[in-house]
């Protein structure tokens, strides 16, 4: 199991230091018989990352959990995400308190 974690202010996974380059996939918006090559697209693009869904803090700011996933195919041959870590729960920006929002 790839281990994840965060130290000094960094992500790391597996010993190594993990810059997130994260693309926004509404699979909401999205019919399900399209995530395959939408998530597609994006790793082809270069991000390693996906978010999804969250709520805005007073100052605009995203309020979310920050997940790390693994790609993978289920047992039917589908893809699919699973959960590796959730290092972040309903993180909120450093600076809402000095926003005049």
């Amino acid at each position: 199991m790839k281990q994840f974690y965060v130290k000094d202010g960094q992500f790391w996974l597996d010993d190594a230091p993990l810059f997130i380059h994260a693309g926004e996939f509404h699979y909401f918006r999205t019919p399900a018989d399209q995530w395959a090559h939408r998530l597609g697209l994006l790793k082809a693009a270069g991000f390693n990352a996906v978010v999804g869904g969250f709520k805005f803090n007073t100052n605009g700011f995203p309020i979310q959990d920050f997940h790390v996933f693994e790609v993978i195919k289920d047992s039917a041959g589908r893809v699919s995400l699973k959960t590796i870590a959730t290092p972040l729960k309903a993180h909120r920006d450093a600076y809402v308190g000095e926003c005049k929002l």
